[in-house]
C-alpha cells in the first residue's frame, strides 16, 4: 500500500528551516521516520532506513514527491510518498554531533542539521 503525505509550502521558508532544523525535543530516530534535509531556503523530504548500533549514525533516503496543485512556482503542494529499503539504494549518512543535532558526514558544525520527525518539500522560488 502506497503511503502519502502532502505537504504545502511555507513562506519565508530561510526563517522556517532554522526552526525546523534547530527546534528542541526532536525525536529519536527510528526506522521508516520522516526528516527534512534544510539546504539554503529549500526542504526536502527523506527517510531514515539505515541507524547505527550506537544511534549515532543514520542513513537517509530522498523521499519521492510530486506537485498535486499550488498556484505556481514557489506555492506548490507537494504529495510525499515516503523511500523504501531497496538492495544497493545510495543513501545520504549523518552523524549526531556534540550538540545532539544530526548533521551530513563530512559537513561542519555551521551546516543546517536535519530535522527529524517531519517530511516537508519547499523550493525557494526567488533563486
Amino acid at each position: 500500500m502506497k503511503k502519502s503525505v502532502v505537504a504545502q509550502s511555507i513562506q519565508n521558508s530561510g526563517v522556517i528551516n532554522g526552526l525546523i532544523a534547530t527546534s528542541n525535543g526532536q525525536p529519536e530516530p527510528s526506522i521508516n521516520m520522516g526528516v527534512t534535509r534544510c539546504i539554503g531556503s529549500d526542504r526536502y523530504p527523506g527517510t531514515i532506513l539505515e541507524i547505527s548500533a550506537s544511534g549515532n549514525k543514520i542513513g537517509i533516503a530522498s523521499d519521492t514527491t510530486e506537485i498535486v496543485g499550488g498556484q505556481g512556482y514557489g506555492s506548490e503542494v507537494y504529495e510525499i510518498t515516503p523511500a523504501v529499503a531497496k538492495e544497493g539504494q545510495n543513501l545520504s549518512y549523518y552523524t549526531r554531533r556534540k550538540d545532539g543535532r544530526f548533521r551530513e558526514v563530512g559537513a561542519g558544525m555551521n551546516c543546517t542539521p536535519l530535522a527529524i520527525g517531519s517530511r516537508s518539500m519547499y523550493r525557494d522560488p526567488s533563486f
